[in-house]
Order: C-alpha cells, then sequence, then structure tokens
C-alpha cells in the first residue's frame, strides 16, 4: 500500500510539474552592458518586465493551419503554372511576329524583283529542270500574288 502511495504522489507531483512548465512566467532584462537576458526567474538586483508567450495552438488549430498550407502550397503552384503558361504565350507571339516579319520581308522582295525586272524576260525553272519563260499574264498574276503578301504580312 505504500507504494501505491508514493507512485499516486509521484504522479500528482509530475502532474503539478507538467502543468507548471506550461505556464511559466518569462522575464526580461538589460544588464549595464546592453546584453538582453530572458530568464523564468526574476533578477534580484534589478528591474525587468514580464513577457508573455503565445499559447500553443490546439490540435485542431494545428490542423487547420496545416490545411490552410496545403491550400497555399496549390494556389502557388496554380499561379506558377500561368505564369510559365503566359510565358510559352509569349515566346510564341514573339516567334509569330519573328515569321511575320521574315514573310513580310519575302514578299517585299519578289515583288521588288518583279517590278525591277518590268520588260525583261523571266525565266522559272520547268518541271523536268529546264528554263521555262514566263508570259505576261504569269508575270501579272505573280505580282497580284506577291502584292496581296504584302498586304497580309506587311500590315
Amino acid at each position: 500500500m505504500k507504494s501505491s502511495g508514493i507512485a499516486a504522489l509521484v504522479a500528482i507531483l509530475l502532474l503539478a510539474a507538467i502543468g507548471r512548465a506550461g505556464a511559466a512566467e518569462l522575464y526580461k532584462w538589460v544588464d549595464e552592458q546592453g546584453h538582453v537576458y530572458y530568464s523564468d526567474r526574476k533578477p534580484p538586483d534589478r528591474p525587468c518586465e514580464k513577457v508573455t508567450t503565445p499559447e500553443c495552438p490546439s490540435p485542431e488549430q494545428q490542423e487547420h493551419a496545416q490545411k490552410q498550407l496545403e491550400k497555399q502550397k496549390e494556389l502557388l503552384k496554380t499561379y506558377e503554372k500561368a505564369r510559365r503558361t503566359e510565358q510559352a504565350k509569349e515566346q510564341v507571339q514573339k516567334v509569330e511576329r519573328e515569321l511575320q516579319q521574315l514573310r513580310c520581308q519575302e514578299a517585299r522582295r519578289q515583288l521588288r524583283f518583279l517590278m525591277e525586272a518590268e520588260g525583261a524576260r523571266l525565266g522559272v525553272p520547268g518541271p523536268e529542270g529546264e528554263m521555262r519563260w514566263i508570259s505576261d499574264a504569269e508575270r501579272q498574276r505573280m505580282r497580284e500574288h506577291w502584292t496581296a503578301e504584302v498586304k497580309q504580312w506587311c500590315d
């Protein structure tokens, strides 16, 4: 019976110590050299201030905080994906603008060639590689084609 009484007394003392540790007071003071100290005991020879410490969050609060953190991580992933998608769109638009510039330059080059060669005979390779001279009607169709290309790609 004595050992169970001692065990009960030890259990009560342990519970009291645990409860006291959770509710311990904290004090802050500064010495003559400006060093800041924290302790659970007041300094006997100088003024100090009591520091309030936040309580530990409950398991429900911890779970809620963890869920919020997971939501924020997912939101961050979504934003990052959207940012990468926007960057890819910008890159595609840049390539499309460069391609349009190249098409415009080629259309202007072809049209300029046709205009400068007005009155001269123009030859193009035939289906079997032989030189074939184009007619005035073909020249006109080519001029119309390249004029339309300039309007499409340069304006």
